[in-house]
Parts: structure tokens; sequence; C-alpha cells
């Protein structure tokens, strides 16, 4: 069998050409969503730079995945991870979590010996794995997506969760957060790794028909990332054993020796230290994400809708002044109402094939994209909703009124909120 490290770069590869080429709209055709970049600086690049950055990047992917020489190799995922960290900038829309994980996978492989790479990127999907899971122990989750979970996965077998009594609801969908937390765990030892590999695979094919044309019927790359995901805890953690962790096991290690070898002049290893300090870094940093220094994707909150978001509302009469494509968009807030909410959410998945990025930050950015496209100064109300605590999925709310009330607020963001020009 070829090197465990070979089946992980190509797999990585072909995963991120073909979530791009799901999601292509994000990374070739932005428009008419607005562009929020992530840093200030990039609110003035030309989109001419988006197109063909991204186009680099399939390349550099498919090169990396086809060709034999550690050099080239090296140089082509070199080439796609900053290829990505352009995109990341000119748009964080672009941060979905299946695109960070690739792009951190990228840095693995690419500065680090193989043994290395594998270690760091184990402890990358083990980070995953666990603080999903946390994420969604959580009111918001329990009454809402994972009662919908619950339900389709209930529904699936021609039964229903209706007359349930209410502990058993709230077992039931808790369940879903503790197996993750559950895997994460046992992914780290060798006794209990082999029952856990089985046990995510189970559950991405479980979401992957969840989720699908037959269930809940969500877009493409989430299904597609189910399968990678899969895919990916076989490669990295299947007949790994030993009193290692997640490190690579003395069979992987004496298995790239020759790669190793064959890349002590290639694989720049003065890079490695700084790759593995940031890789250990990203798998730490969700422990930030509830105090608010780190987002809420990034730190893999998938599915757990505790996040802080806008809320924009406005009136009737101010339709006709929405982009085209947004004005279906907009429903009244109740019935013979004349106010109107504004979906965003459904506008990104209907223009990019992708949900809103979640984070109240991005989400007032492209408000205030619509409400300059709109030429509404004022007329509207935009409601700024804090995180949800955890307890009872409270939120604070604060309301904004003007455009320029909304560019003061804007500013006030360590990164970037305003729409590219």
């Amino acid at each position: 069998m070829s090197h465990r490290i070979d089946w992980v770069r190509r797999a990585v590869c072909v995963s991120l050409v073909l979530l791009v080429a799901a999601t292509w709209r994000l990374w070739f055709s932005p428009e008419p969503f607005p562009q929020i970049p992530l840093l200030r600086l990039a609110v003035d690049l030309p989109p001419t730079i988006d197109p063909i950055a991204a186009a680099v990047m399939l390349i550099a992917a498919a090169a990396a995945a086809a060709v034999r020489s550690i050099r080239l190799q090296t140089i082509a995922l070199s080439t796609a991870a900053f290829s990505l960290v352009l995109l990341f900038v000119g748009d964080q829309h672009r941060l979905q979590p299946w695109a960070y994980q690739i792009f951190w996978m990228l840095i693995a492989i690419a500065c680090c010996r193989a043994a290395v790479a594998l270690r760091m990127i184990r402890i990358l999907v083990v980070s995953i794995y666990l603080f999903s899971g946390i994420s969604k122990l959580d009111y918001q989750f329990v009454y809402t997506i994972g009662r919908d979970f619950l339900g389709g996965l209930v529904g699936m077998t021609g039964q229903s969760i209706e007359g349930w009594p209410e502990t058993l609801l709230v077992a039931a969908t808790l369940s879903f957060p503790i197996g993750e937390i559950a895997i994460a765990v046992a992914l780290v030892f060798a006794r209990t790794r082999g029952a856990a590999v089985l046990a995510a695979i189970a559950m991405h094919l479980i979401l992957f028909v969840l989720l699908g044309p037959l269930g809940l019927n969500h877009q493409p790359g989430v299904l597609i990332w189910n399968l990678v995901s899969a895919t990916m805890v076989g490669l990295l953690f299947w007949k790994v054993s030993g009193g290692a962790g997640v490190d690579a096991t003395q069979a992987d290690k004496e298995s790239e020796v020759p790669r190793a070898e064959s890349q002590s002049h290639l694989s720049r290893p003065h890079l490695q230290p700084l790759a593995v300090v940031m890789l250990a870094a990203v798998s730490a940093a969700p422990l930030l994400e509830p105090f608010g220094f780190y987002d809420h994707w990034l730190a893999w909150g998938l599915y757990a809708p505790h996040n802080s978001r806008v809320r924009l509302l406005i009136d009737e009469r101010s339709i006709e002044r929405l982009p085209a494509s947004l004005q279906r968009h907009a429903v009244p807030i109740a019935a013979g109402s004349s106010t109107r909410q504004v979906n965003l959410d459904r506008w990104s998945i209907d223009c990019l094939s992708v949900p809103i990025y979640p984070q109240s930050r991005f989400q007032a950015g492209v408000a205030l994209a619509v409400l300059q496209q709109s030429q509404l100064a004022s007329g509207f109300r935009l409601e700024l909703q804090s995180a949800s605590n955890r307890r009872d999925g409270q939120r604070t709310i604060q309301e904004i009124g003007n455009q320029d009330q909304l560019k003061l607020h804007l500013n006030r963001y360590t990164f970037n909120a305003l729409p590219r020009r």
C-alpha cells in the first residue's frame, strides 16, 4: 500500500477541487451577493483578482494530487494554500469550515515531514469533532436544529417524534453532540480508535442521507463534506495502534522514512516548527469562541445556532428598491404587517449555494451593502443580536436605524465589516 501521507495528500487536494466546484459561485461569481473582506486593506481590491486566484488554487491542487516529485508537490501545495489566503482575505464568506480545514491540512503537508504532518492533521480532526460536539451542548440546538435532525432521522424509519415526552426529546437530541465528543475522545486512545473510526464513518453517512434530497435537502457542499470527512477519518486513523494517542505509530514512521529522507533538502524543515505551532494554536483556538474572540465557524460551530446574527427589517414600500434577487426573500414578519424581514441567509444560499457566514459582523456588512445599493439611508431597522445564552437561548439586541449609525458600529470591529467596493 502506498504511504499513508500520499493518500491523505491526494484526498485533501481532490476534496478541495470537488468542494470548490460544488460552491463555484462563491469563488468565481459573487454577484449580486456582497463581499465582506476579512481585512480593511482588501476593501478596494479589484474583483479580477478573485477568479484568477481561484483558478490558480484549483490548478495547484490538481497538480499536487497528481505529481510524484516531492519538490513539485511542495510548490503546488504552498501555491494552493497561498491562493486560499488571498480568497479568504477578499471575502470572509469563503471561510467555510471545510475550506478552513483543508487550508490547514495543506499547510501541514507542505511544511512538515510526513510523520509530523499526519500527527498535526490528526490533532486537528480530533479538535473538529470535539468542539463541534461542545458547540451543540446548547439550548438553541436542543430546541431548533437538533430537534429537526431528530425528527428527520426518526421520520426516515417511518415513525414520528410527535407525542414523545419532552425529557426524551431533549435526551435524544443531546445524544448527537455527546456522540461527537465521544468520537473525539475515542480517537485519541489506541484501544478505542477502531470503534471511533467506524462510528465517525457511520455518523457522516447517516448525515449524508439525512441532509440529502430524501431528507432535509441541504446544499451539495454539505453532503460532499460529509463524504470527505468519512474518507479522511478512515485514512488518518484506521489501523493506527500503539500508545501514541493521535500521534503517528512506529509503523507510520517507518513507512514514511523514504519520503522524509527525500524531503530533507526540499521540505523547508525550518518552516516545520512554525507550522506545528500554528496548527496546535488553531486546534485549541475554539476555546476562545465563547468569549467572543474567535469566529463561530472557525471554532467548528457546525449546525450550532447560538451564533451572533442580524435581522434586517424594512417597510414593504421599499421592497422594489432592493436588488431583484433579494426581493423574493423579503417576507412579512406577521400576517397583515407592512414590515418585511429581509432573509439574508436564504439569499446567500440562493446566490452562492452556501449559508451566510454566521457572525453579526459579516451579516451587518452585507446589510450595509444592500442598504447602500438600495439607497436607503434610513427607513429600516437592523437588529444586531448577540450570541445566545447557552442555558436559556436568550440574546441581547441592539437596534440601528440609519446608515451613519451602522457605519460607526462596523468600524468598531477588529476585523473588517465594511463591504468591498
